[in-house]
């Protein structure tokens, strides 16, 4: 009924997929976004919200409560910059320790998906869901 409907099809993908990235995250108790900006800070510390908002492409807003809630388990602080008006992220001791159940984590999961998929098609799949993202935008 639906094979054609780009929502439907692109939806039933995504919960699928979720629910694989939720069981793999679950493993250090963070949800695959909370995991996603971690690992963002980890690559950039002492980054600005901003700068998380640009490469997550969320909203400044979502930023700010995910940042929130990886402070209150530990994994990140803020602190005023050298102009003492922007905010800057860093990641604490605690977050620096998981920094390889991350990377492991996303290691398997791309092997996974290799393993599903095929390396070829999940290829082709990122890079046209890419192309169809920047058409749609």
């Amino acid at each position: 009924m639906f094979e054609n409907c780009i929502y439907f099809n692109s939806n039933l993908l995504v919960r699928k997929i979720n629910r694989i990235w939720e069981i793999a995250y679950s493993d250090i108790g963070l949800s695959p976004a909370h995991g996603y900006l971690l690992r963002a800070v980890l690559a950039d510390p002492g980054c600005r919200s901003s700068d998380l908002a640009e490469k997550l492409s969320l909203a400044p807003s979502t930023i700010s409560r995910f940042v929130e809630a990886l402070i209150n388990k530990g994994y990140l602080e803020k602190y005023k910059g050298e102009d003492g008006r922007e905010i800057r992220i860093n990641p604490t001791k605690k977050g620096i320790e998981v920094k390889h159940r991350l990377e492991a984590i996303a290691d398997s999961l791309s092997r996974k998906m290799n393993r599903l998929i095929g390396n070829a098609a999940l290829n082709d799949l990122n890079e046209t869901l890419r192309e169809m993202e920047q058409k749609i935008e």
